[in-house]
């Protein structure tokens, strides 16, 4: 079976995995609300700041549009940095809520300076801006610090996607974020099935006005009501949610920084190996690299080094959009090692190596 170092889904670990066996307990019983109270009180500190969590069945892409909906309102004017795939489809999202959307662009692999953000939003008058943290489509992380404290202080709200960057890459709600969306298939390396989306005490405040024209599944105002008495408002991914917990109770033990500083050096080490084949890192600067996907141009275009990666037993991924056949991407999270990253690249230079390639390293390496 192949080995996942995808932007996602990851390779679960096994004791994760085995948090699911154990039969769901039903979702209006005192043994659920113990499971919600310990979801609640390790994502809220893992996210230092956040006042609640929201926890949707769905994806990534649930919790997104569980945010931009809830948060914004039909006529608001916002600013959505668009920087790749992901960040477009947040913006589109805005626009289907009937929002006003300006976009501020920067070319894949860069990323819009923050002075240039807050600039455009004093001269816009924005209620809030959208912007994608960790961009999955190519690799690209947004120095989020600074402009959410700019922001803050500017009574702008500031909507964040970091659905493949949180728990890999360090970030506080409390720095000024309004919400951020994520979900249990990425870093946190759980299974696929849960959307969560973390407020901080002014996002929740907003919700008190429950939001006109949501979905109910996605309205997070109901969330929040509910989480009130550790409940959901419907059926949750049960036992999703158990493994979860486990994923959880991992990270706890590790400790978040060694989480995060492991994911780091899996990623720092994966760009070293391909770079010194000829790869060349999309991040327009190692400043902007995420430490939970890697994404590089490949020399021989994308397709020889996917399926050299699966003969060798990983999966990895294509670029997305009008790079899907020059660009991989590969995901540094999950139940992988640095001595996966090293087998994975020896791989690679197997494939360039290969008769008729005509490929020849930049660098050797061990």
């Amino acid at each position: 079976m192949l080995k996942l170092m995808t932007p996602g889904p990851v390779q679960v670990p096994r004791e994760v995995l085995e948090a699911q066996l154990a039969a769901p307990p039903y979702h209006r019983s005192a043994e659920f609300r113990e499971l919600m109270a310990s979801l609640r009180e390790d994502l809220l500190a893992m996210s230092r700041g956040a006042h609640e969590v929201a926890l949707l069945a769905g994806s990534g892409t649930t919790a997104v549009d569980a945010m931009v909906w809830s948060l914004l309102r039909p006529g608001d004017r916002v600013l959505a940095i668009v920087n790749g795939e992901f960040s477009e489809r947040m913006a589109a999202s805005a626009a289907a809520r009937g929002a006003v959307v300006d976009v501020i662009r920067a070319e894949p692999g860069g990323a819009p300076d923050p002075a240039e953000v807050v600039g455009a939003v004093r001269r816009g008058g924005h209620k809030a801006v959208l912007l994608v943290r960790s961009e999955t489509s190519t690799g690209v992380l947004y120095p989020v610090k600074g402009l959410a404290e700019e922001l803050s202080a500017m009574g702008v709200e500031l909507l964040v996607d970091d659905v493949s960057g949180f728990a890999g890459n360090e970030i506080e709600v409390g720095w000024g974020v309004t919400a951020l969306a994520t979900c249990s298939h990425k870093a946190l390396a759980a299974p696929p099935g849960v959307g969560i989306v973390l407020l901080s005490e002014d996002a929740v405040r907003s919700l008190r006005a429950r939001p006109p024209g949501v979905p109910s599944s996605i309205d997070l105002s109901l969330y929040v009501e509910f989480s009130g008495r550790l409940e959901t408002p419907f059926t949750p991914p049960l036992t999703v949610l158990s493994a979860l917990r486990a994923a959880l109770g991992r990270i706890k033990r590790v400790g978040l920084g060694n989480f995060i500083e492991a994911h780091r050096s899996r990623s720092r080490l994966l760009y070293d190996l391909l770079t010194k084949l000829g790869f060349e890192p999309l991040p327009a600067s190692a400043a902007l690299r995420s430490n939970t996907v890697a994404a590089l141009r490949s020399p021989v275009g994308s397709g020889p080094v996917v399926e050299a990666a699966r003969r060798r037993g990983y999966l990895i991924s294509p670029g997305m959009g009008p790079l899907r056949d020059e660009v991989v991407r590969v995901g540094t999270m999950g139940d992988v090692t640095e001595d996966d990253v090293r087998s994975l690249a020896a791989a690679i230079r197997e494939a360039l190596e290969a008769p008729g390639v005509g490929f020849e390293p930049t660098h050797p390496f061990g």
